[in-house]
């Protein structure tokens, strides 16, 4: 078994100096319209400063309908880069992977919350089509804006009932095509920046006979991305 403090070389060439990872951690700390606060940078600026190989951010919102939390860090306005940019290079000068959650609130986004398919206890709204396709652009465009700000990778937010959760749940998908219930997933996948990390965390909650069962995929950077040997 590795010893926690051996360096960790990825399929992309980068190598994590440890096997210690900041977990994305949602702290509320950025201004109301996305763009990053000083305290936001402080906090996770110190996490990279004090010794973590990769310092993830908080879920990021891709989509400003998706906006999930009051002070939620924006990654869905060219806005945010100037701030994102600053970040990444600070975590990195650290000797830290700069690496950002992404996130869409889907039927938990705070002004208009969507879903595959209507929630009327969480009064969110059936996407149509085209709106899937724009959360879908929204994620790729947010992940190249994370390549453009200086970050090592991406991880896709999708557990908790958030948007991409709602995809993976097939009784929130029954009257979705099958083509376009994992667009988001895919998409993102498929234009994450180049050479980077990428790995997606998710959980779907589905009705049983005992309840409810959640299957969980969490897809770690050692998992994802480690030469084998």
């Amino acid at each position: 078994m590795a010893n926690l403090s051996s360096p960790l070389t990825l399929r992309s060439g980068a190598t994590l100096k440890n096997r210690f990872v900041l977990a994305p951690l949602t702290n509320l700390q950025s201004h109301p319209d996305g763009v990053l606060s000083d305290d936001e940078f402080r906090w996770l600026t110190k996490r990279a400063e004090g010794g973590f190989a990769l310092t993830m951010t908080c879920a990021a919102s891709v989509q400003e309908s998706g906006v999930g939390f009051p002070g939620q860090l924006g990654f869905h306005d060219d806005k945010h880069l100037p701030g994102l940019t600053r970040l990444a290079t600070a975590i990195k000068v650290k000797g830290s992977q700069a690496v950002a959650q992404l996130h869409h609130g889907g039927l938990r986004a705070m002004t208009k919350p969507k879903a595959p398919s209507a929630d009327e206890k969480l009064k969110a709204e059936a996407m149509t089509l085209d709106e899937i396709r724009e959360s879908r652009d929204c994620f790729i465009a947010a992940a190249k804006r994370a390549e453009r700000a200086g970050f090592d990778g991406v991880e896709l937010h999708g557990a908790h009932g958030y948007l991409i959760c709602s995809f993976a749940a097939t009784t929130r998908t029954a009257a979705i095509p099958s083509a376009a219930r994992f667009s988001s997933t895919n998409a993102l996948m498929a234009f994450a920046p180049r050479q980077s990390l990428a790995s997606l965390w998710a959980c779907a909650f589905r009705p049983s006979a005992g309840g409810s069962t959640c299957w969980k995929s969490a897809t770690s950077p050692s998992a994802l991305c480690a030469k084998p040997g």
